[in-house]
């Protein structure tokens, strides 16, 4: 007897019979398609801190500007595939194609033995982010990659010099750095230095999925 398939939630029912013309065969009575989203990121940093002028009419010495300096390379990929699980009732069906892995980064600072991100290093991924679940209205496949130099990232005192030697510090750089590259407005310049540009916001780089 063949087992009554039974519909996931927006992904439909891949089968023969109702996708003719396509070569895929579910395996299992729960079949559909699935939406895919992985992602992946690099950066690699360089500490500077400047003297500023105040602009009075002696020149007086104003605040030290501090932050880093990073060139970003940022990608992503949504797909749609199908998908077939061995799930045998509608409940276990609705959420058989969710999975969600941890984007991980690891951190290694150049020149530096200890905690923290010393003075210059690179941020990398170790596992890429991934998540998939049933397709939903408006899913559509995409593929997306940004990558900018001389990168601007601002820093009050106090944070620029505990990051560079405490792990917990520099973590949490890490993350507001990462965060403000997916919310765009990142200060940056290409190899001529000249005209500054600010990066775009990239909304679909889901930030709940790094783990550092």
């Amino acid at each position: 007897m063949t087992p009554t398939p039974i519909s996931p939630p927006g992904g439909g029912i891949a089968t023969p019979s109702q996708q003719p013309g396509s070569s895929y065969v579910g395996s299992g009575v729960c079949s559909g398609t699935a939406f895919s989203h992985t992602q992946t990121l690099y950066i690699s940093y360089a500490t500077s801190s400047e003297d500023t002028l105040l602009p009075s009419w002696l020149p007086a010495a104003g605040p030290t500007v501090n932050g880093l300096g990073c060139y970003v390379n940022l990608s992503y990929t949504d797909s749609l595939d199908q998908f077939s699980t061995s799930a045998n009732n509608a409940s276990s069906c609705a959420n058989a194609a969710n999975t969600r892995e941890m984007h991980v980064l690891d951190f290694s600072a150049l020149q530096h033995t200890g905690d923290g991100l010393g003075t210059s290093g690179y941020i990398s991924t170790s596992s890429n982010g991934f998540t998939r679940r049933w397709t939903q209205t408006g899913d559509v496949a995409d593929q997306y990659s940004l990558t900018f130099h001389n990168g601007w990232f601002p820093l009050d005192a106090v944070t620029y010099q505990a990051m560079q030697t405490n792990t917990t510090v520099a973590k949490a750089v890490i993350r507001s750095m990462v965060e403000r590259v997916a919310a765009g407005n990142v200060a940056y310049r290409e190899w001529n230095h000249t005209t500054t540009h600010y990066s775009p916001p990239i909304p679909k780089f889901n930030t709940n999925l790094v783990y550092i």
